[in-house]
Formats: structure tokens, C-alpha cells, sequence
């Protein structure tokens, strides 16, 4: 079956079985550490899900999270994935792509009939590919429009050339990229998301003792253009809000569901000063007990002590902040909005800033962007992060499509890998013969056993205990996952004398051949 030629009963069987969300099992997450490890820690229900079923009320819609459903085994899977005649998944990173594709090949191999739908910021870069790997239909960026019209055509039976936002295959086998869909104008005006679909319970990471969590897109879209994030080029460097009164009665909705704790998944919370404090005060007016986290920026942690104050008082208890290095030079090459002038020797500030009214602070370091970058900062400097941040995530540059820097590192002679697929312990380019650093291992494994962590684990505040046993549950569950089909897949990794892209290909075949999928999709592969 293709998105074009469907069977005459594909239609009543949507109507009748309708669309599954997914997320898929772990059939290839990486070890030591998995490829998806902040999820395991920090879970929380996606609301990109809930808000696409919104878009289809007419359609019975279910959502499974395989990934963290403890009670689902493999052949219980594998009878999911034929559950539906419409499967939608997304996929963002690279470092994700593998094990979908595995559910992608499975679900082609055992459930020829089901249509596959995927959609996110990795698709919306690599759709040539997807395509070639199984997927039948890609909808680019913004989802909610093109998903509605192509359920709604798959449901008529009418033709997709029409539907701007999708790509998918001709009868004649060809890629098709129908034009680019506009963006929608006002976030408002979206219906609030079927969180009906979601099973909260089954999500543990709390910021309070009550309550399950739960996420709020605020906003959408990025105006910045950092060199290590393809964030901006997703939404064309804009970025669209929700009013505060929308955001009132998504919050509103999920607390007579129970949830006590709210992560907003905004790139730049806090971007809208005025609109954020009314969501504040009408949090405190109502007496709402929220936990809340969002992702921001260290500028306004810094200049802006008054929306701090607000904040937590009306429930702030964890922040990302994107330091991205201890290095000036490096922000600079990072273009991370350099006019602010917010630098290195402020970030002590900012923490001090954030702990003194009980924020939990969660520093993000993108390591070893060049081959020069590591020589200027050494393991001394690295260990000052104790002073900027509870605990840190420091990964290595990722240069995919759609990433400004990946751009600049080729025109600068760079060999980069192939990076459709990647692996957390693998390099990303060679340059000059010398592989993308590693250093970064040393100082994020100290980083994760410093003493003052353990001690936070038994006698902190409630969040810290709930992050830390949470980070070293998930860490141990991790190393506990030794295969020895992950055993061989670490050791390629590891191989200085393979090429990138070789030690890459012999990953993804070994998991195809384990999976019995090696000779699907039908379609080919670029």
C-alpha cells in the first residue's frame, strides 16, 4: 500500500479503528547510556499528541507510550502496531532515528495495509529519506493544518496533492514535496489537546509530592539563529504565543486532571514578560499547588529579578538554562545572542540568583562544536559548573540538517558523518584526521558522581530527591540493559579505524538483522 493507492475498505477502517499515536518501544536506545536518556529521567507526556488528536474528534484516536509502558512486552507490541490502520509517530533528533525506524520496518513487514505518518523537526529536515526507509507520509514543521486535512482526504478517499506540508510518493514511486503550509496565525485558536488519550499515571517525575506531570506549549518557534540548533530554522526564525487566558485554561484543564506539576516546552519561555506574570497571578489567585519547569534564558535570570520572584512564587521549582560553555570565545562562535552581553562570569550570578528562591537549576553544554574548541577549555575550568548549576547536561555537537553550524564546518573542510542516524558515544566529523573531541565524557561523568549529588538524593529539597533518585534509577536501568546485541554496538562505536559512516551502517544492519527486518522497507533506500 502507498498514501496514494490505498484499498477500497481503508477508509471504513479508519473510520471504525481510527489513528494511533505512538511512541515507540526501545528496541535500539544505546548503552551504556540510552540515545533518548533525558527523557527516561525527566518524563513527562509529550503535548504535541493530544494536541493533533484534538484536530480529528470525528476519528477514535489512542496514544502509546511503548517506551515507558512497563507492562508491554515484545509480542504485545508487535500487536499494537497492527492495532490502527493509521500509525503517527515523531521523531526530532537524530539520536532518536534508528529505533523508530525499527518500528517503521516492523510495522511495514507485519502490517503492509497500515499507513505510517511522521512528522517532527528530524523529519522535516531528512522526509527524502524517511520516505525511502517506509514512511508514507512526512507532514514538514508545523503539524496541526496538513495532519487534519490528510486524515480528513485518507478518511473521504480523496487525493494528498493538494495538501500543502506533506511529502509522500507518487503512483510512480517519486518523492513528492507538495508547497510549504502556512503558518497558523493564532495559536489561540487551536482546540484545547485531548489529554483523554493519555494515561498520566503512568509518568513519575514529580517538582511537588501531588500530582502526575504534564506539559503546556506556551509558545511556538524561536526568533535566534544559534549555531547548534536547528530550532529557528524549524519555524523560519519566528516565534508565536499562546494569550495568557489560552494558557489559563490548558492549565486549568489539566489540574481537574490531576496534575500537579507542568513543564513548559517552549524554546525561550519568558520572551512575553507581561503575558507571563498574568499567568502567574491568576496561578496564585486560583490557589493552585503547581510545580512548574520551563527552559530559560540566562539573560533574563540575570536582569530580570522581579519575574523571578513572581515566578516562584506561583510555583517555578526547576529551570534548563542553556549555558552552552564556560568560554567566551566559544559563545561567540556559538552566536548566542552575543548582544545581551551575558557571559561565562555572570553564570555563578545567575545560579545564585535562582537558588536563593529554591529553583532547581539544570545547566545545558553543547561540547566539542570544532576541532579547536577543546584545546581552549580545560578540566579545571570544567569543574567550576559545580558553581553554575546543580547538575548539567553536557552533549557533544550535533551538526544535522538544518543546523547552521553544520553548514559553517563544511565550508570549512570538515568531514561530517552521515547524520541521519547518530549514536551519543560516536563522533560526529573528522577534521584533519582527528575525530570530534570526547573529552566531554570525563567532565560529565564527574558531573553525574559528585558527592553533592548523593547528598541532595537523601536531604534536599523535594525536587532535588525527586531529580536525583529519578536521574540514578534511570542510570542504573541503563547499564542493567547489557545485550549482547548493545555490547556489539558499543564496540563499533568505539572502532578509531572504521570510518563514521561505516561504524553507522554496521550499527543499523546488525539491529535490522536482529529484528528480522533487514530486507523491508519495499520502497528502497536512498
Amino acid at each position: 500500500m502507498s498514501a496514494v493507492d490505498r484499498p477500497v475498505a481503508f477508509a471504513a477502517r479508519l473510520r471504525r479503528d481510527g489513528v494511533l499515536f505512538l511512541m515507540p518501544r526501545n528496541l535500539y536506545q544505546g548503552w551504556p547510556f540510552s540515545n533518548d536518556f533525558t527523557r527516561h529521567i525527566l518524563a513527562a507526556p509529550s503535548s504535541c499528541f493530544p494536541q493533533l488528536a484534538a484536530m480529528i474528534p470525528e476519528l477514535p484516536v489512542r496514544y502509546l507510550d511503548a517506551g515507558l509502558d512497563r507492562r508491554l512486552d515484545y509480542t504485545d507490541y508487535l500487536a499494537q502496531l497492527g492495532s490502527a490502520p493509521v500509525v503517527c509517530l515523531s521523531a526530532v533528533s537524530p539520536l532518536v532515528a534508528l529505533n523508530t525506524e525499527l518500528t517503521v520496518r516492523l510495522i511495514r513487514k507485519h502490517f503492509p495495509n497500515t499507513l505510517i505518518v511522521l512528522g517532527g523537526h528530524h523529519a522535516t529536515f531528512y522526509a527524502d529519506q524517511w520516505l525511502a526507509r517506509g514512511v508514507h507520509v512526512v507532514v514538514r514543521r508545523e503539524g496541526e493544518p496538513p495532519f487534519q486535512n490528510l486524515l480528513r482526504a485518507l478518511r473521504d478517499g480523496r487525493p494528498l496533492d493538494d495538501i500543502p506540508g506533506l511529502s509522500y510518493r507518487d503512483r510512480d514511486g517519486r518523492a513528492r514535496h507538495n508547497p510549504e503550509a502556512p503558518f497558523l496565525p493564532d495559536l489561540d485558536a487551536l482546540p484545547l489537546p485531548n489529554w483523554d488519550i493519555v494515561d498520566l499515571a503512568q509518568y513519575r517525575f514529580r517538582l511537588q509530592p501531588h500530582g502526575h506531570p504534564a506539559t503546556i506549549e506556551s509558545a511556538r518557534g524561536c526568533p535566534h539563529g544559534c549555531a547548534f540548533c536547528c530550532a529557528a530554522s524549524m519555524w523560519n526564525h519566528t516565534q508565536r504565543f499562546k494569550s495568557a487566558a489560552r494558557i489559563i485554561g490548558e492549565m486549568e484543564n489539566l489540574v481537574g486532571r490531576g496534575v500537579g506539576s507542568i513543564l513548559f516546552a517552549d524554546d525561550n519561555f519568558a520572551a512575553r514578560r507581561d503575558r507571563d506574570l498574568r499567568v502567574f497571578d491568576e496561578i496564585l489567585k486560583r490557589g493552585w499547588r503547581l510545580g512548574l519547569w520551563c527552559f530559560l534564558r540566562a539573560d533574563l535570570a540575570l536582569n530580570d529579578p522581579e519575574y523571578l520572584d513572581v515566578a516562584t512564587r506561583a510555583g517555578l521549582r526547576m529551570v534548563y538554562i542553556g549555558y552552552e560553555t564556560v568560554c567566551d570565545e566559544t559563545l561567540d562562535k556559538y552566536e548566542k545572542n552575543p548582544a545581551q552581553g551575558v557571559g561565562p562570569a555572570a553564570y555563578p550570578q545567575i545560579y545564585r540568583l535562582l537558588k536563593s528562591r529554591g529553583v532547581f537549576v539544570y545547566g545545558l553544554f553543547v561540547r566539542d562544536f570544532d576541532a579547536e574548541q577543546e584545546d581552549k577549555v580545560r578540566w579545571p575550568v570544567w569543574r567550576q559548573v559545580r558553581r553554575i548549576s546543580d547538575i548539567t547536561a553536557q552533549t557533544r555537537f550535533i551538526p544535522m540538517r538544518g543546523v547552521p553550524g553544520s553548514e559553517d564546518l563544511a565550508a570549512r573542510g570538515y568531514e561530517l558523518k552521515d547524520l541521519f542516524y547518530h549514536d551519543r558515544f560516536m563522533p560526529a566529523f573528522r577534521y584533519r584526521g582527528r575525530p570530534q573531541g570526547s573529552r566531554y565524557v570525563l567532565t560529565a561523568a564527574y558531573d553525574l558522581l559528585k558527592p553533592a549529588n548523593f547528598y541532595k538524593m537523601l536531604a534536599g529539597s523535594f525536587v532535588e530527591r525527586s531529580f536525583f533518585r529519578s536521574l540514578y534509577r534511570g542510570l542504573l536501568a541503563d547499564l542493567c540493559r547489557l545485550r549482547w546485541l548493545n555490547l556489539r554496538a558499543f564496540a563499533v562505536t568505539m572502532r578509531p579505524n572504521l570510518p563514521l559512516d561505516e561504524r553507522q551502517r554496521r550499527i543499523s544492519t546488525m539491529f535490522r538483522r536482529a529484528f528480522g527486518v533487514a530486507d523491508s522497507p519495499p520502497d528502497g533506500e536512498d
